[in-house]
């Protein structure tokens, strides 16, 4: 009946959004009500809003997953399958955060560095579609193939992540950690960018390791053709900045200028351009 499906939805995103606050709380060692409502923490609060859309995009992804026709049977697969994916992202968003930003990150946010929580929410999201593609509890798969895709994804995104950060004239960590929000929306764009890229090559049925592979070597290839993207068609077209193959007046604005509107073009941009690859690769 129609209303056993709305309860059934209800229960399991009630349940599953009260259980990623607890770990939130748990991770930063915090009261979010007490740093939301009386702090007014800015940075915690983008902090959460990106762990909220990864979880809502978590939710809606566990509950179309294959079920049987017993009630209680689908909410505990749906809610088992969405506490594990929900723990798995939680750390690997802060690993990576850690990796890629700083090992201070938690109380670099806590402080109120808003560029900081913009990475470290850009990350969970990233992270929740890339364990969502993966990380289903599906009857017919090998567990063995899960573990070790996700794992190539996870090496994937580091090292292309990495890589676009030694072709920026500037230090992307050094401003996030002085609090450029500039550096923070660029470099939260690209990780999103990546995350949609690396998610797709996760989707979709096992067939064999090489085809899983080279899933991983043509997602890599379409990060790196961002590069040429970002500075021809965002700093030589849309910002009519000119055109050049290594820094140009694009770092300026970013580094120097602490422009948020170019840091926003480019996020936006970096979004864009990922979702229309995996667009064109999904026709192919």
């Amino acid at each position: 009946m129609w209303w056993e499906y709305i309860l059934f939805y209800v229960l399991s995103g009630v349940a599953l959004l009260i259980f990623a606050k607890l770990i939130n709380q748990k991770i930063f060692n915090i009261n979010l009500n007490e740093y939301l409502n009386v702090k007014d923490n800015v940075a915690v609060g983008v902090e959460v809003g990106g762990q909220l859309f990864g979880v809502i995009y978590i939710i809606t992804s566990s509950m179309f997953l294959p079920v049987e026709t017993n009630f209680l049977l689908d909410l505990g697969i749906v809610l088992v399958n969405g506490i594990v994916i929900i723990l798995l992202t939680s750390f690997l968003s802060l690993m990576l955060s850690r990796i890629l930003v700083s090992k201070n990150i938690n109380e670099q946010i806590k402080a109120g560095n808003v560029p900081s929580a913009i990475v470290m929410a850009s990350t969970f999201v990233a992270i929740s579609m890339m364990t969502t593609g993966v990380v289903r509890f599906q009857y017919k798969s090998d567990i063995l193939p899960i573990i070790i895709f996700l794992i190539v994804g996870i090496l994937t995104f580091i090292a292309v992540t990495s890589l676009f950060r030694y072709l920026t004239s500037y230090d992307d960590v050094k401003e996030i950690e002085n609090g450029n929000m500039a550096a923070g929306f660029s470099y939260g764009g690209l990780i999103i960018a990546i995350g949609i890229v690396i998610s797709n090559a996760l989707t979709g049925d096992f067939t064999t390791y090489e085809a899983g592979l080279w899933g991983f070597l043509d997602s890599a290839i379409i990060v790196l053709l961002m590069y040429p993207v970002r500075q021809f068609l965002i700093q030589g077209l849309i910002m009519g900045c000119g055109y050049k193959l290594y820094g140009g007046k694009l770092d300026d604005e970013i580094a120097r200028d602490r422009n948020i509107g170019a840091g926003v073009i480019e996020a936006a941009i970096y979004i864009a351009t990922a979702i229309f690859a995996v667009k064109f690769i999904d026709v192919l």
